[in-house]
């Protein structure tokens, strides 16, 4: 009886207990990942996270303050601006911003 439960069909069951223990642990040990907010247009965070995506700063954090002439046109030189039909004297403007968001954070719509 031993040898048939190691042969053919205890193979299997065997089989079929190791794919269920493991399917165990991967559930949980999986983190629960919650969506990540997009920061309001404008914002702190929404300035912080622009200047990182785009490397505004260098890499010990020297550069324009956030939301300064200086950084606005930092941002609008790492960006297709021109492409979308964007110049400089449009620079702030609230469709400047969300052509901003587009880029950074994706189209919404």
């Amino acid at each position: 009886m031993q040898q048939w439960l190691l042969a053919g069909g205890g193979r299997i069951l065997l089989m079929l207990a190791a794919i269920l223990v493991a399917s165990l642990f991967s559930l949980t040990s999986c983190r629960s990942h919650s969506p990540v907010a997009v920061p309001t247009i404008g914002s702190a965070e929404w300035l912080a996270e622009v200047d990182s995506t785009l490397d505004i700063a260098d890499p010990a954090g020297h550069g324009p303050d956030h939301g300064s002439d200086e950084w606005y046109r930092a941002v609008h030189r790492r960006l297709p601006s021109e492409k979308e039909g964007f110049r400089f004297e449009d620079i702030g403007t609230a469709a400047w911003m969300q052509h901003v968001h587009d880029v950074v954070f994706g189209r919404t719509d």
